[in-house]
């Protein structure tokens, strides 16, 4: 059952304790300096107008693989940056297929722009019962963000947070999870808390269960119909002041 997210000083408190502190770009700074001065663990740009890899800004080297034909050379999220999007639908997708496993607190951030409302459609994805961050509709017309979390075997929560959120619109969404709670950001804002009622370490990713951006390959009807851009994974939660200054670079 999908619960609906909160907020509470519970978490507000777990926020600031929990995360990690990186300097702050310099003001004048470009977007992708902006990320990369908080040290992602990747960071897929999605600026590619042809070929089938999608470059990791960071220095792992995490290249991913464009599969079934995306857009490419889509117009892109960031204000004043030519840099391009990707145009996923009908189950195209973006994976990166990992060689290790990470368990513990992480933090999801991408620009996505939906082209149409759907039940469901994830717009990043680890596999069946690992993260699932997507965009849902309910049959009243009510729309939210959804947030699934497991350990690899079972699923460990399921979230609607709700949103308005409108065809055609950027949102950058950020989502923090670690093993005692997490938060979701919008547009820069928090706008709900996550609850870890496991109180162990989430999965990000493992072997068999790949990093995919555009869909869910497990769940074939559940892919994402819109555009994507600039995704990066950290391995913490990202601060609030942070993402803040992400959005607000993101936008000009």
């Amino acid at each position: 059952m999908m619960r609906r997210g909160f907020v509470s000083l519970f978490v507000a408190g777990l926020l600031l304790a929990s995360v990690q502190w990186a300097p702050p770009a310099q003001a004048g700074s470009s977007y992708p300096d902006v990320v990369m001065s908080d040290a992602p663990i990747m960071y897929w740009r999605l600026g590619e107008t042809s070929g089938a890899v999608a470059s990791d800004r960071t220095p792992n080297g995490r290249d991913g693989t464009y599969e079934r034909g995306p857009g490419l050379g889509a117009p892109g999220a960031i204000a004043g940056d030519p840099d391009t999007a990707v145009l996923f639908g009908h189950r195209t997708f973006m994976r990166w297929s990992p060689d290790a496993r990470y368990k513990g607190t992480f933090t999801v951030e991408a620009w996505v722009r939906p082209e149409r409302a759907k039940a469901q459609q994830f717009f990043f994805s680890t596999g069946t019962y690992g993260l699932r961050l997507g965009l849902s509709r309910d049959p009243d017309g009510s729309r939210f963000i959804r947030i699934d979390t497991g350990n690899g075997r079972q699923w460990w929560g399921q979230w609607g947070v709700g949103y308005p959120y409108r065809v055609g619109r950027w949102i950058h969404v950020v989502v923090w999870f670690g093993p005692t709670a997490g938060a979701v950001y919008l547009d820069g804002s928090i706008v709900s808390g996550l609850d870890n009622v496991w109180g162990a370490p989430p999965l990000l990713f493992a072997p068999g269960h790949p990093v995919v951006v555009g869909g869910d390959p497990g769940d074939p009807g559940a892919w994402f119909a819109g555009d994507v851009d600039e995704v990066a994974v950290y391995a913490y939660g990202l601060p609030g002041d942070r993402v803040l200054a992400h959005y607000e670079t993101g936008i000009g």
